[in-house]
């Protein structure tokens, strides 16, 4: 039973009472000399100045109650019993006679106050009070009990009285030893044993807190407030305490559920006790805000902390420190809704209140700094958010101890910004002091400690150091485990790190299933419509698109984007990331109008929310362009790539990878417009800016190293593109699984130069290392499995095995059709590939057939100007030409002549191909003088394009040659022809299919001009090369020995020239049985 309810109607009354002189009795009796008593005891001073205010009060609670009862127990234990007798004793001298306690009742009180109604009230209430409290015993024993019992056999006596009896009754209490105020002190004492037991559950719960024992932390809060609800029964404002601490917990926890129940039992009680204006309340408000926030309920959020901050505007002066505390709030609110400059706004309002009432060296002023260097490193702008966070850590390195936390966090702070500028070892540096500062101020398995390994992690991970990445994010996994509950966000966040190495490293199964676990925290954790879900189906989803299963892709994608929509303002930073993601998967279909859709939605978004030269809009700027280079429309790829570049030379330091990123792709659109030159040199200033920012294996550096294999694959120099090529291999194996799939691309890159080359066994090998890779690390409809099929049929295309060729060919389509939309350019591609094969076969209208299919998805996918619509008119050409039908030969040839002539540069090879094309079909026409005007057309364009020794050029001066030769001028013939054979002995390997062609037409020269022992040595060569080519070209071998009979029977050697006539029969008839 509560003792406070028991005078509560009691000290309501008193305050009606007290005459002056009931007044100096109580100071007597606490000392004649009051000041010096208060001097000496500042308990008993503090205990009369409480009596004293509750005393004058209009109204007393339950509340005011329990604080006089602790003043009239603090009055009790000062020696009161003593100064009582002296009282009496001074009475007794001034009246000349001793007084008791009972005479000092009977006194009368000159000014009666208490109405008559209230007396028979006052009388029983009084009464009351002896009853709950006394002891077992019938008898009375103490002052008061006898003083009543009198009162009720004395109805005659003057109603005045009563109030001196209820006075001195109380002063009574408080300073006699009598059985009442002993049954009074032993609750009292017991109820104080409780509360202070309660308050030391709640500074244990404090303490493990702190050291991050949340489960611990709770229970000790959880068994102080079963004791303060047995103590309390009415609300209290430990109460308010007690919940608030609970809250927090639950907070920090991620159960914002459970917090937010414990705050508004909180925010409920102090509405009952305190004015709705006080400033406690508004402390409530935020603690909701800050829970809303955190569930991503941005608005929910704003309206506590706006009801915060009219509490505290209307009662508070401008400079208190708490208003600083709510504008840090909301402005911590506004950034986590993208609304960077309106957080900078009220981050510095909260600075200039710290800056007026806090001296120059107060933590809380890092703080701030803090807060506002990460708004600017968040718009992009470094050197303004370094010089923030070195202020914050200037006054923290004066106010704080060496190991203090807060340092710590700094030092993580800058190591972020350094790292988000691209200056890894600068970011490792102050990542790892804020490590060494957190081993020595807090526990190994502190959350913060846990923050650092991922922070290190993250820079590992952009510096592509995967395994090292992975090491620091399982140990802060480890932390959180430990720590945390398994449904708690951080512990999230550690799992969506893991999963973005593991996607990094291509171990897409591995990635899926960690970003899996991370939805399965959040659905639990957060609210259905949280931004950090979306996130997590916006991850799901980009992983499915490296899977090739698009439509998955685009379904988790889509849900990321409902759900952003919901949370977030329309021009938040997220949706921009949503929209952006939706158009690479958009592209990677080939459906450019909707990429390119969603990329202006994410760049309208992004306009409105950062600066115009901030680094998020260089980013959407690459992916605009990169459309336009898939769509053909190399200016305008061009246009938006250079405006990327120049947002990032302007926001970047000159040696940001980013930089190089940009350098990287107009290198490829260079190469894609047959600039080579411009290729090279962009991609060599790529390298440049990345061994200086990057280790010299990271994945980006050989990324730049393939590209420029790419190049000189392109222009013919084979061993500086293989060179380049297996720098990039060595890279890749250091740094990547076996099963990575950039792996894959370079395995695949150096079989395509093997080919080139003529080397296809090697080719083979190197491209089926490909397939084993990707068999491994994708899903089977993989695309890029398809592409390998593809490359695999072309290889053995060109040596000659046809069936094989169609067998992987129709493999690569099969995949092609599950994977991608049926007018997909790779669907397109595989029709393509398939027409070549028929079209070696000579099986002219089932090549036409694939050609055409491949032609029809081309153009309905990409425009009618587009130069692979141009490429496939060659292909058709090349059929009706071969099928005689030179007419329709030619309109082909021309379209696609059209399409190039507006689309690509005049030193495009595209455009040689077709100038050679035609000059062939003149030359089948025996139009030779518009053959030979065709051909150097194509040579000319070849010599823009590619170096002079390129095995490009030595087809053209063969064909040139074979133009002389059909004219009959056989010297000329043999000039270009050995012109062709200087070229390709300095480019292909000595067994290369194109050199027995070229020795072949050297020998016929030979022959017609007389020079049969020439024309030998030439055959002889050919034949070198024919005879090892596997499966061998019987019919080839048999019109070479044919010629080779001829010339030996020219020069008289019959024997051999019959032995080499044996050797043609032999082959043709080889010949007729494969055709069989």
């Amino acid at each position: 039973m509560a003792v406070s309810f028991e005078y509560e109607v009691v000290l309501a009354k008193i305050q009606c009472l007290l005459s002056d002189s009931d007044r100096e009795r109580l100071y007597f009796l606490l000392d004649n000399d009051i000041q010096e008593t208060f001097r000496k005891n500042y308990a008993i001073s503090k205990a009369f100045h409480v009596l004293d205010f509750f005393l004058q009060k209009s109204t007393i609670n339950n509340q005011d109650c329990d604080l006089i009862i602790e003043a009239f127990m603090a009055i009790h234990s000062h020696d009161t019993v003593k100064r009582l007798k002296e009282y009496q004793t001074n009475q007794a001298n001034g009246n000349q006679q001793a007084v008791s306690i009972e005479q000092i009742l009977s006194q009368n009180n000159e000014n009666p106050t208490v109405p008559d109604q209230f007396l028979p009230r006052i009388n029983t209430e009084f009464s009351s009070l002896f009853l709950h409290t006394s002891t077992n015993s019938t008898t009375p024993t103490n002052t008061f009990d006898l003083v009543s019992n009198k009162k009720q056999g004395n109805t005659n006596q003057p109603r005045r009285k009563i109030c001196q009896r209820i006075l001195i009754g109380i002063i009574v209490l408080s300073v006699t030893s009598l059985p009442l105020v002993i049954v009074v002190s032993q609750r009292y004492i017991e109820r104080i044993s409780k509360l202070r037991q309660a308050s030391r559950l709640i500074n244990t719960g404090w303490n493990y807190y702190m050291a991050t024992e949340y489960s611990k932390a709770l229970q000790s809060y959880k068994n102080a407030l079963w004791i303060q609800m047995k103590i309390f029964s009415q609300p209290h404002s430990d109460l308010t305490t007690t919940y608030n601490r609970i809250g927090l917990v639950y907070h920090d926890l991620g159960n914002y559920p459970k917090a937010l129940e414990s705050y508004h039992k909180a925010l409920e009680i102090q509405i009952k006790v305190l004015p709705l204006s006080h400033p406690s309340i508004a402390t409530i408000y935020n603690s909701i805000g800050l829970v809303y926030s955190d569930m991503g309920e941005h608005s929910r959020a704003l309206e506590n902390y706006e009801k915060a901050l009219e509490i505290q505007e209307k009662t508070l002066p401008t400079s208190h420190l708490d208003l600083a505390t709510t504008y840090g709030n909301i402005g911590s609110l506004y950034s986590d809704m993208g609304q960077y400059s309106r957080a900078l706004e009220y981050y510095n309002k909260a600075l200039e209140i710290e800056y007026k009432v806090l001296p120059p060296i107060h933590p809380s002023l890092g703080i701030s700094y803090n807060n506002i260097a990460s708004m600017y490193n968040n718009l992009g702008e470094h050197p303004r958010s370094l010089e923030n966070y070195k202020k914050a850590l200037d006054i923290q390195e004066k106010a704080l101890p060496a190991s203090h936390p807060d340092l710590a966090t700094t030092y993580s702070n800058i190591g972020s910004v350094y790292s988000s500028a691209g200056q890894y070892l600068r970011a490792l540096e102050n990542y790892n002091k804020a490590l060494e500062i957190q081993h020595k101020a807090l526990p190994s398995n502190h959350p913060s400690v846990g923050a650092s390994h991922n922070g290190i992690g993250l820079v590992h991970s952009r510096m592509g150091n995967y395994s090292a990445a992975l090491e620091s994010y399982e140990k802060a996994l480890v932390i959180r485990q430990k720590t945390l509950p398994w449904n708690h966000p951080d512990l999230a966040t550690t799992y969506n790190n893991i999963a973005a190495v593991r996607y990094k490293m291509g171990e897409h199964s591995r990635a899926l299933e960690s970003y899996k676990k991370v939805l399965e925290i959040q659905n639990k954790a957060l609210t259905p419509n949280h931004p950090s879900i979306a996130r997590s189906y916006n991850n799901i989803g980009l992983v499915y698109l490296d899977m090739g299963e698009h439509v998955r892709a685009l379904e988790n994608l889509n849900k990321g984007l409902a759900i952003f929509k919901k949370a977030l303002p329309p021009n938040h930073p997220s949706l921009t990331a949503s929209y952006s993601s939706l158009g690479v998967v958009y592209s990677d279909m080939s459906e450019y109008s909707k990429a390119l859709e969603n990329y202006h939605k994410a760049l309208r978004v992004e306009q409105k929310t950062v600066p115009h030269n901030h680094l998020s809009l260089a980013s959407i700027y690459h992916n605009v362009a990169s459309i336009y280079s898939d769509l053909g429309e190399y200016s305008k790829a061009l246009e938006n790539y250079n405006r990327a570049r120049v947002f990032q030379q302007k926001a970047l330091p000159p040696s940001h990878p980013d930089l190089a990123i940009t350098y990287s792709n107009i290198a490829a659109l260079n190469f894609k417009m047959g600039q080579h030159s411009s290729a090279l040199e962009n991609y060599n200033k790529a390298l440049e800016i990345q061994r200086k920012a990057l280790t010299p294996k990271h994945p980006n550096v050989g990324v730049t190293y393939n590209g420029i294999g790419l190049v000189y694959s392109r222009m013919g120099n084979y061993s500086a593109a293989l060179e380049n090529y297996e720098k990039a291999l060595l890279i890749k194996q250091k740094t990547l699984p076996w099963n990575h799939p950039d792996l894959a691309t370079t395995y695949s890159n150096i079989a395509a130069v093997r080919h080139k080359m003529g080397e296809h066994s090697r080719a083979l090998e190197s491209y089926k290392k490909v397939l084993e890779i990707q068999n491994k690390a994708l899903t089977p409809n993989h695309p890029s499995i398809a592409r390998s099929y593809n490359n695999i049929g072309l290889v053995y295309s060109d040596m000659g095995e046809h069936v094989r060729a169609l067998e992987n060919l129709n493999k690569g389509l099969a995949i092609f059709k599950k994977a991608l939309p049926l007018n997909h350019p790779d669907v397109a591609a595989s029709y393509n590939s398939i027409g070549s094969v028929y079209y070696k076969m000579d099986e002219r209208s089932r090549a036409l057939e694939n050609y055409e299919r491949a032609l029809e998805i081309v153009q309905k996918v990409l425009s009618n100007s587009h130069p692979n619509v141009a490429k496939i008119y060659n292909h058709i050409g090349l059929v009706y030409s071969d099928m005689g039908e030179r007419s329709r030969a030619l309109e082909n040839y021309e379209k696609a002549l059209e399409i190039q002539e507006k689309t690509l540069p005049t030193s495009h090879l595209d455009l040689a191909t077709t100038y050679g094309n035609i000059g062939s079909l003149y030359s089948d026409m025996g139009q030779y003088s518009r053959a030979l005007e065709y051909y150097n057309k194509a040579l000319k364009t070849k010599q823009r394009a590619l170096p002079p020794i390129h095995p490009s050029l030595g087809i053209s001066y063969n064909n040139i040659a074979s133009v002389y030769y059909d004219l009959g001028e056989y010297y000329r013939a043999l000039e270009n022809y050995k012109k062709a054979l200087e070229i390709q002995e300095k480019t292909l390997s000595a067994s290369h299919p194109d050199l027995a062609i070229t020795f072949n037409n050297i020998a016929s020269a030979y022959m017609d001009i007389g020079e049969h022992s020439g024309a030998l040595e030439n055959f002889h060569k050919a034949v070198e090369i024919e005879e090892k080519v596997v499966p061998p070209n019987y019919g080839s071998l048999a019109r070479v020995y044919n010629k080779m009979r001829v010339a030996y029977e020219n020069l008289g050697k019959n024997k051999l020239s019959e032995e080499y006539h044996e050797k043609a029969m032999e082959m043709e008839r080889k010949s007729k049985l494969v055709k069989a």
